[in-house]
């Protein structure tokens, strides 16, 4: 994941967290993260198969974290559900799932965000603060698996784009602001390679620059900064 120089403040945030898993353990680690960031207010800790009925009497607008050793049919229903009671609320799922298949069925039921179980507590809170201001955001491993249909999010709908997993390392470090000439030492490929790579990639999306390119995957939720 990116590094983190300092903690992000952001206003008008959603700052309610609800945590819902069926790992005290690694909930109990979750909320002295969170407590520790004070930058969030934790109003509830459940395991995944309560009512979720129970959790609407709270009436907050609340983010919820959702502990997912694996991706099936009864985690999807609660996603649905937890955006039923209230369009505001948001998602952010924690897993160790990294199966393309799986991730794309929870981001089509509604989640936010999710990042992976190795998560450091400062990239947690990051993603927290990224999703409480309604932005997205995925762990760098997970993102190659589900570019596609990010790519092809409600900004760009039905357009047929896609990057290629070289495309979007490519694009990452572009992003990071390194050079053709970094990136080729990086990726261990020629610079001639690079500069293919970068012309692919401004022709999918459309533009002639860099500065637009890195407009362009941030405004899809393609990559943050």
């Amino acid at each position: 994941m990116c590094k983190i120089n300092q903690t992000i403040f952001l206003e008008n945030k959603v700052q309610n967290v609800i945590i819902m898993g069926e790992n005290d353990l690694i909930k109990e680690g979750i909320k002295s993260i969170i407590k520790e960031s004070n930058l969030f207010s934790i109003r509830g800790n459940y395991k995944i198969d309560i009512d979720i009925q129970k959790i609407k009497a709270e009436n907050f607008t609340c983010i919820y974290i959702l502990l997912l050793d694996s991706i099936n049919s009864k985690y999807i229903e609660t996603i649905k559900k937890i955006k039923a009671i209230n369009k505001e609320n948001l998602i952010l799922t924690i897993t160790q799932v990294k199966k393309e298949e799986s991730l794309n069925m929870i981001v089509s039921a509604g989640i936010d965000g999710c990042i992976l179980k190795s998560t450091s507590g400062k990239d947690l809170v990051r993603a927290l603060n990224l999703i409480s201001t309604k932005k997205k955001f995925y762990s760098e491993d997970l993102i190659p698996m589900l570019t596609n249909r990010l790519v092809r999010g409600k900004s760009i709908k039905q357009q047929n784009i896609s990057f290629s997993k070289r495309e979007f390392e490519v694009l990452q470090l572009i992003a990071k602001g390194f050079s053709s000439q970094e990136i080729a030492q990086k990726l261990n490929i020629s610079k001639k390679t690079v500069a293919n790579h970068r012309a692919s990639l401004n022709g999918k999306a459309g533009v002639k620059n860099t500065a637009s390119l890195i407009s362009f995957a941030m405004k899809n939720h393609i990559i943050d900064l």
